[in-house]
């Protein structure tokens, strides 16, 4: 919330990596989603809007994505922030319960493949506000506070990579957020580069060619085209 609150008037209105969608449209996307889970009449209005034959977009992730932003299209960013602000802590108190009483219940939602409750909560709404924090911070041109939580995500975001492409590297991610990983044997390649850029590479937003590769690097190139679920 402080990153969204130190934004400028004109940077709400900044172009992102998210096609058609300014900074703007993200924060109201993830406001969304956070009201999605914490209301029931929006929860209603955005499943209404799934049914097939109405869909105009190819999934229907990206159909529910584009009507939490066009709902949300003339609240003011001010609007926006006071929304944030109250659904965000019933969202994480749903979260945890969420989790806890449903964590191991089965379902499937294409990428992600077999998945679980508990992998959507605490994973994947987790990765996608941290992906959309580094395209709000590259729109606007600032520089992206990062820590230890940050790095335990990114930590995160590298095992689940190495379990999807078999790579067999060393990844050297440099930076607060950053480590030294060995996957596999770690002897065929050596990939290094930001970690934040390794993200933005894993969800799509990135060529592989931003990573410094030695070593063998064909099969590196193999491996980072393998994306993981922000």
């Amino acid at each position: 919330m402080a990153e969204l609150r130190a934004l400028n008037p004109e940077d709400w209105n900044a172009p992102t990596d998210c096609e058609r969608w300014r900074v703007k449209d993200i924060v109201a996307h993830l406001l969304g989603w956070a009201e999605f889970f914490t209301s029931a009449s929006e929860f209603r209005l955005q499943l209404r809007a799934l049914v097939p034959g109405k869909r105009e977009l190819p999934t229907a992730t990206d159909v529910q994505n584009e009507l939490q932003v066009n709902d949300r299209r003339d609240l003011s960013p001010q609007e926006l922030l006071a929304g944030l602000e109250k659904a965000l802590p019933r969202f994480l108190t749903f979260r945890t319960r969420a989790t806890r009483m449903a964590g191991i219940v089965p379902f499937y939602a294409g990428i992600l493949g077999p998945a679980t409750v508990g992998l959507l909560m605490a994973t994947v709404f987790t990765r996608d506000v941290f992906m959309h924090r580094i395209d709000i911070a590259r729109a606007t041109g600032r520089e992206l506070a990062v820590g230890e939580s940050e790095r335990r995500l990114v930590a995160d975001v590298v095992r689940d990579w190495g379990r999807r492409s078999k790579a067999d590297a060393r990844l050297l991610l440099t930076g607060d957020a950053g480590g030294d990983y060995v996957l596999g044997s770690g002897s065929r390649a050596r990939i290094s580069g930001d970690p934040l850029e390794f993200c933005r590479i894993m969800s799509g937003r990135a060529e592989p060619e931003v990573m410094t590769v030695s070593g063998d690097r064909e099969a590196a190139a193999s491996w980072l085209g393998k994306k993981v679920v922000f």
